[in-house]
């Protein structure tokens, strides 16, 4: 079965191989991530269920950088960004590093950090994931959702 994420990132759902879940777009990102950023609660809770891991680190650092890295022009960087991720994002900040939690908080996506927090083992994945100056933005709502 085929599942287009907004972004049309397609992912093909096969529960019994694991990693296939944490592949990485050539830019860094992986469903997750892209589910996270723009609401899509069922395919995130799908993801991980089927194995998905929410700890999974961004590779995109911002489109100049990915640009150099990746022997690319910054313009395709950033269509694809656009396009095929989100378009509602700083196209100069570092991303690399975030996790799918940080996604979602940027996104305001409270039923996505309650999923994401939920599939959590221990509270203190919460403060592995997010940064300190995550934590310093978004700190006032994470207190109202925990």
């Amino acid at each position: 079965m085929w599942i287009c994420i907004d972004t049309c990132l397609l992912v093909y759902v096969i529960p019994r191989f694991h990693t296939f879940w944490n592949i990485r777009h050539n830019l860094g990102w992986s469903a997750i991530h892209v589910a996270s950023v723009n609401g899509q609660q069922e395919i995130l809770k799908i993801l991980l269920e089927n194995g998905a891991d929410p700890d999974l680190t961004d590779e995109f650092v911002n489109i100049y950088q990915t640009a150099r890295e990746k022997n690319l022009q910054s313009l395709d960087v950033m269509v694809a960004r656009e396009e095929e991720f989100n378009s509602n994002l700083n196209l100069r900040a570092n991303f690399r590093g975030c996790t799918a939690l940080h996604y979602a908080a940027l996104a305001d996506d409270y039923e996505s950090i309650r999923i994401l927090l939920g599939m959590c083992n221990r509270f203190d994945c919460l403060l592995v994931s997010l940064s300190f100056s995550t934590l310093q933005r978004f700190g006032s709502w994470l207190t109202y959702i925990l």
